[in-house]
Order: C-alpha cells, then sequence, then structure tokens
C-alpha cells in the first residue's frame, strides 16, 4: 500500500472512530422520544448551535438532500420541537427555530451527551485528554485551512 492509500484510510479511520466513540453509541444508547429517530435529534442539534440556519443549510450540514430532509422538517414541526419562520430578506425561504419544546429537548439531549463524553474521557489518563484536545485543536485548525 503506497504512503497516498495509508493516509487516505487514516482520514476515514479517524473519522468513523470519532463518530462513533462521541456520537453514534451514545445515539443508539440515548431513549429518543417517541417519534423521533437520531436524525431528527442531530437535527434539532445542529439548530440549537447554529444561527438562525435555513432548511437549505441544515439539509446540506445533515448530508442530506433537500427532498430528503423536508419529511425530517416537517416531523419535527408536526410534533411541536420547532416552527418555521421566514426570512427578512427572501419570504421563499425558511429559517428553522426551536420551539419551547425543542429547547427542552435539546438541553436534555446536550447534558445526557456531555456526561456520556465525561465518562468516555474519565478512562484515560489527564495527560492523555489534554493531548487528545491538543491534538483534535491541531487537526481542526489545518483542516480549516483545506477549506
Amino acid at each position: 500500500m503506497n504512503k497516498t492509500n495509508t493516509d487516505l484510510t487514516k482520514i476515514f479511520e479517524l473519522s468513523h472512530t470519532y463518530r462513533d466513540v462521541f456520537i453514534r453509541n451514545f445515539e443508539i444508547a440515548y431513549p429518543a422520544p417517541e417519534g423521533l429517530n437520531k436524525t431528527h435529534l442531530r437535527t434539532l442539534m445542529y439548530i440549537r448551535f447554529a444561527n438562525n440556519p435555513k432548511m437549505s443549510e441544515i439539509s446540506g450540514n445533515m448530508g442530506l438532500e433537500k427532498g430528503s430532509f423536508t419529511p425530517v422538517a416537517q416531523k419535527l414541526l408536526d410534533l411541536g420541537y420547532i416552527r418555521k419562520d421566514k426570512t427578512e430578506k427572501d419570504k421563499r425561504k425558511s429559517i428553522l427555530n426551536l420551539t419551547e419544546k425543542g429547547k427542552r429537548l435539546t438541553d436534555e439531549f446536550g447534558k445526557a451527551h456531555e456526561k456520556y463524553i465525561k465518562e468516555k474521557l474519565d478512562l484515560l489518563t489527564p495527560d492523555e485528554v489534554k493531548y487528545l484536545f491538543s491534538s483534535m485543536d491541531t487537526v481542526l485548525h489545518i483542516v480549516k485551512k483545506l477549506i
């Protein structure tokens, strides 16, 4: 295997391992409210941390085509977790915002996820935790240069 394939393998391995350890395994264990799945929860968390996200922005960041995202957003609207507001500049575009119900759920989800991550990090030594976050800072800094 040449160096390029080895490097590409490391990128995929890092991506999948990080996602499994810090996100996927938590989502599997988290007791989602009736009618919601991990895509719904990810959408709610994205809306929580984004600044007035448009539907097209959310679908793109979720890795979904606009047509595939519409039923996700509609379900969250129907269940009262989000509301759809028109943008000031272009009334054809919609911004999704959390309702109070959505804020409560994302607060609960966020606290449970934080506890889960802390439990994972407690398996490491303090030096390993420090090195992990230092390494993440470095990788993020370098990867953002590639955008």
